[in-house]
């Protein structure tokens, strides 16, 4: 599986280098939703990309490392002279699945972005419109009645413009989500060992904590409302779920009754007889 290649990473590309124009949103001068102040990232989009990529690779690492140690499964034939270990094998599974994931949930995330083009709550504060040159009321009401502006220009450069038009959704919430919920998947399915059952249970905390973390910093940072940070999260969610459980097969019941047979005997596992049988 060559991830670089992938189809899934097209909308990626076109989306944020053939276009690179998100959808041009206009504003209601009384909006306070979008008046919020311009502050720096709590948490940096490409350390966390980064950290969490370097982090996965050493846990699906030592989980196979461990479960090949106490499983000693037999090497994968290639040929008749050459063969891979098992635990490479679970390794670029587990692994490249997660990565290939991430470029999903990107490609998901900016079709949103681009297509919708939400303002951020900092959007006037970056933007900077000269008011003396936007007719915010419509002259013909009798009351003030704020009118959809749309034609305006902001004070500074294009550039700096386009990335406040991209709120919806959150793309650091729709990471994070994904990242929690496929590991927590991952550990629950590989980490089988009964005295090391507490410490599986606090990763999984970890992981879900830092998610809830990075997702409220998106509304603290006034980077994105509240609802992009909800909608982020729930895609996030979903393309974790399906990578955790349904691309890498973790929870189909041969996987299942695989790991109750070599980790917790029971005689409806321990062999082909019919329970029927044994009374």
């Amino acid at each position: 599986m060559n991830i670089s290649s992938s189809p899934v990473a097209l909308p990626w590309i076109v989306l944020e280098v053939v276009i690179n124009k998100p959808f041009k949103r206009g504003f209601f001068c009384n909006d306070e939703s979008i008046k919020h102040p311009y502050l720096k990232n709590t948490v940096d989009y490409r350390i966390m990309v980064g950290v969490s990529v370097a982090a996965a690779f050493v846990l699906v690492t030592v989980c196979e490392a461990v479960l090949n140690h106490t499983r000693q499964e037999a090497p994968f034939e290639v040929t008749d002279s050459r063969s891979i270990p098992h635990f490479f094998l679970e390794i670029y599974r587990f692994y490249g699945i997660f990565i290939f994931g991430i470029f999903i949930q990107q490609s998901v995330v900016n079709i949103g972005k681009y297509t919708i083009g939400r303002l951020r709550p900092h959007f006037l504060t970056v933007c900077n419109p000269d008011y003396s040159k936007i007719n915010c009321t419509l002259s013909n009401s009798s009351e003030t009645i704020f009118a959809y502006v749309e034609n305006f220009e902001c004070s500074v450069r294009e550039e700096k413009i386009t990335d406040s038009r991209l709120s919806f959704p959150s793309g650091h919430s729709c990471y994070a989500a994904y990242v929690a919920v496929y590991f927590i998947i991952y550990l629950q399915s590989r980490w089988t060992h009964r005295m090391t059952a507490l410490l599986k249970h606090t990763c999984q905390a970890v992981l879900a904590n830092t998610a809830v973390f990075v997702c409220l910093s998106r509304i603290s940072d006034y980077k994105h409302h509240p609802t992009d940070v909800l909608a982020g999260s729930l895609l996030g969610f979903i393309i974790g779920a399906l990578m955790g459980m349904n691309v890498t097969k973790l929870f189909t019941m041969k996987s299942i009754v695989r790991r109750l047979q070599s980790n917790h005997p029971h005689p409806i596992y321990a062999t082909n007889v019919p329970v029927a049988s044994k009374m």
